[in-house]
């Protein structure tokens, strides 16, 4: 029991010591981040250069000649009604013939290409939970920043 009345002495003493001071220093017994989570969407856009090509297979020019070429060679064939059946259908022979001995142009583009993500912003630390020790007690506090070992208690209220 003599252990227990010295130490209950000694607080006597720190806290009338204390309450004379406004401001002593207490032993930090743990410190527990309080966090908040932002989920506020923030949108990423992601572009690269890349090569397009495309095809391009120019068929007026050619079935306009073929026409004109197949229906003058029809025209030479047969009288009356049966010439200009064979016009028309030199003409439309003309045309196929052209269409098919046209050979498509490959033209190379480089475009941009972009791509969009979404993501969210990662977890912060607001505010620290301090658990602190003063003459036998623990008490609770929160605090802006990390506490050292030891934080200022003010023992006169205000």
């Amino acid at each position: 029991m003599k252990p227990l009345m010295t130490s209950s002495l000694v607080l006597v003493v720190i806290v009338g010591s204390a309450q004379a001071a406004e401001w002593i220093q207490a032993e930090v017994v743990t410190v527990t981040p309080i966090l908040h989570q932002e989920m506020k969407p923030v949108s990423v856009r992601h572009c690269r250069e890349v090569e397009v090509v495309t095809q391009h297979k120019e068929t007026l020019g050619p079935s306009i000649a073929g026409a004109i070429i197949g229906g003058l060679l029809g025209s030479q064939i047969g009288k009356g009604r049966g010439r200009t059946v064979a016009t028309g259908v030199g003409a439309a022979a003309g045309v196929g013939i052209a269409q098919s001995m046209t050979t498509p142009t490959e033209h190379t583009v480089i475009k941009e290409k972009c791509d969009h993500a979404v993501h969210y912003e990662s977890v912060e630390v607001e505010r620290y939970e301090v658990v602190y020790r003063l003459n036998g007690q623990q008490f609770v506090t929160t605090m802006d920043q990390r506490p050292g070992p030891t934080i200022k208690v003010n023992l006169k209220p205000i």
